[in-house]
């Protein structure tokens, strides 16, 4: 495997073939009690999860001719501190058939813990370590599926420090290939307020030399509504994002989801090499892709995407490719519907529950 270069952006989604139905159907996730069955959680307090309405209740997702309908449920335990996902089998009058994902937060808000579940045990799990101020100290990671052999455990140390008007988080880790490679990692995220506007990856080598492990460097940029407008690498496609002038977003469900510093914790997109579970998952995260053009993109977080486009880079990007979003709205200006299109073939279709009043 001489001076092997794995590319992070592509390898949770090549390295791990077998998982790529996993990666878009196993949760389909990160969501939300089912609103065509009696969840009772309509009367909740708006400052509580659940509570507003503007917080979904279910959200589905289909890939036509790929992949049918699948859908999420969630409960919102009654000690305010735990969020149970549950994929919802439609045939039953149960919406919360399987046990997908456990996401716990301790009494101030802030995300301590996740699991995920296949066939009642866990098998993936990521452990948050805080300060006593509630700073995040160590982030843990654990892989253990049945169906594979390959067994890893990943400690992430953070550390946190000012620059001018920036606050960078510092992620040092060492990661353990299944090849029994040990590659010392370290990378900076830059953010302005809560908002991710440089990372600093590299090429990090094993212990011999003989492979290496690259992420980019990346840039975002946004609007005057402080919503990510464009997304850049130096390598693979770049992005850029629109959104439509009327429609509210899902701001207020991420801020639930990811507690009071979530964004921190969702810089680095997924934090184990070989997790297919990002902090945001689908559908909260599609995977766009078709014959020359992959990207993502995280479903209305700061607004109501109407077109993602692909940036080209270089002469092993050259493609600009183009998703457009078809929106429904309701009676409140809460979308809940999205066509995604591209070549004027749909994609897919995402569907979102709200609670009546």
């Amino acid at each position: 495997m001489s001076n092997c270069l794995y590319i992070l952006e592509i390898a949770n989604l090549i390295l791990d073939m077998k998982r790529i139905i996993s990666y878009l159907t196993l949760v389909c996730a990160l969501a939300f009690v089912s609103c065509g069955k009696d969840s009772g959680n309509d009367d909740q307090d708006p400052g509580q999860p659940g509570g507003s309405t503007f917080l979904p209740l279910s959200i589905s997702f289909e890939h036509p001719g790929v992949m049918a309908e699948q859908k999420t449920s969630i409960k919102y335990l009654p000690d305010g501190h735990t969020i149970e996902l549950y994929s919802d089998d439609l045939g039953t009058a149960n919406p919360y058939d399987h046990l997908r994902q456990t996401n716990l937060y301790n009494g101030d808000g802030y995300f301590i813990k996740r699991q995920i579940y296949q066939d009642g045990a866990v098998v993936e799990s990521i452990d948050v370590e805080r300060t006593p101020g509630n700073t995040i100290s160590r982030v843990i990671t654990s892989v253990n599926y049945p169906d594979d052999d390959y067994k890893v455990k990943d400690t992430f140390n953070l550390s946190f420090y000012d620059s001018a008007t920036f606050k960078v988080m510092k992620v040092d880790n060492l990661l353990r290939d299944r090849y029994k490679n040990e590659f010392r990692v370290s990378r900076r995220f830059v953010f302005s307020g809560s908002s991710l506007v440089k990372t600093q990856g590299g090429t990090f080598w094993n212990q011999s030399n003989s492979a290496s492990l690259t992420w980019p460097n990346e840039e975002f940029v946004y609007d005057g509504q402080s919503r990510l407008s464009t997304h850049t690498r130096d390598f693979f496609y770049g992005k850029s994002i629109s959104y439509d002038q009327a429609g509210i977003g899902l701001d207020s469900f991420y801020q639930v989801l990811g507690g009071v510093d979530g964004h921190y914790l969702n810089a680095p997109g997924s934090w184990g090499f070989y997790t297919h579970e990002a902090f945001t998952s689908s559908p909260l995260k599609l995977v766009l892709f078709n014959n020359s053009g992959l990207m993502e993109a995280t479903m209305h977080i700061s607004g109501v995407i109407s077109e993602v486009r692909s940036i080209p880079n270089g002469v092993n990007y050259p493609n600009t490719e183009i998703f457009s979003f078809d929106n429904i709205l309701d009676q409140r200006q809460r979308v809940k519907q999205t066509t995604v299109r591209s070549k004027n073939e749909v994609v897919a279709i995402w569907k979102v529950e709200y609670p009546a009043r």
